[in-house]
């Protein structure tokens, strides 16, 4: 999250793919991971990480705005 914050979207994507290695059905670090990509303007990518997100919580904290982002973005 700090490293989204400050804009350091490969720190960020370098740390979450190591929380990811370790769990891979950790669903907030997939939602992170999409946010981050989106940030990145590499919406093919948070594309894949949102949907897994909402594959592993579809009732999340986020679920809502990133079911909406899915559905707009189609």
């Amino acid at each position: 999250v700090v490293y989204r914050e400050l804009k350091d979207y490969e720190r960020a994507i370098e740390q979450l793919n190591r929380v990811l290695a370790i769990q891979q059905d950790y669903a907030e670090a997939q939602c992170l991971m999409g946010f981050v990509y989106l940030d990145k303007g590499r919406t093919d990518l948070a594309r894949k990480r949102f949907e897994r997100y909402l594959q592993l919580a579809p009732n999340g904290p986020s679920a809502k705005q990133v079911r909406d982002w899915v559905a707009r973005t189609r």
